[in-house]
C-alpha cells in the first residue's frame, strides 16, 4: 500500500462507522506481507480486497496516476469521482453524502 493510502485511513475508518454514510469497501494492490504490514499498521475497519498491480491501476479515473481515487457507485455504474491524495474526514463525509450518493445501508 502507499502512503497516502496509509494516511487516508483513519479518516475512512471514521467515515465507516459514521451513521448515514454508504458502505465503504477498499481495493488495493500490494504482495501478501505488504496487506499484513498494512492491515497492522493501520487497523482498517471497512472491507477490502486486494487487485493484482495492473488490474488495480487499469481501475484509476483516467489522469489519475497515483491512487488513493474515490468513487460513488450505484448498480455498478461510477456516479461520482474525488482524486485527493489525502483527503481530510470532512472532505470524504461531504463526498460520500453530498449529490448522488447512493443511501446508506447496514454496513455490517
Amino acid at each position: 500500500s502507499c502512503d497516502n493510502c496509509r494516511a487516508v485511513t483513519q479518516s475512512l475508518n471514521d467515515l465507516y462507522e459514521t451513521p448515514g454514510v454508504p458502505p465503504i469497501a477498499a481495493l488495493m494492490s500490494g504482495t501478501e506481507e505488504e496487506m499484513k504490514d498494512y492491515r497492522a499498521a493501520t487497523n482498517p475497519q471497512f472491507p477490502i480486497q486486494t487487485l493484482e498491480v495492473f488490474k488495480f491501476l487499469g481501475l484509476l479515473a483516467d489522469g489519475v496516476e497515483h491512487p488513493p481515487d474515490f468513487f460513488i457507485i450505484r448498480d455498478g455504474a461510477i456516479v461520482r469521482h474525488l482524486a485527493a491524495k489525502e483527503p481530510t474526514y470532512e472532505e470524504l463525509l461531504d463526498f460520500a453524502t453530498k449529490g448522488d450518493a447512493p443511501p446508506a445501508e447496514d454496513k455490517k
